[in-house]
């Protein structure tokens, strides 16, 4: 797993994303209860220039998530 994310988030290797999502995807849905919303904490500017993405985002695809906090 260190492996994992060591290229998934530090080396930007956002294809990896595909290894787990499914099953966090559906992991999500298992637990979310009515009128819950799912809110990742956002990466700040200088991370998002140099990975050119945000880690919990890119995992969260398939999922209804509000961007609402604000670096």
């Amino acid at each position: 797993m260190r492996n994992f994310f060591q290229h998934y988030k530090f080396q930007g290797d956002y294809l990896l994303r595909k290894v787990f999502q499914d099953q966090f995807v559906n992991f999500i849905q298992k637990i979310l209860k009515e009128n819950e919303l799912i809110v990742p904490i956002p990466v700040d500017e200088s991370t998002m220039t140099s990975r050119g993405f945000n880690q919990v985002t890119g995992l969260m695809e398939g999922l209804d998530w509000k961007d609402v906090l604000i670096n």
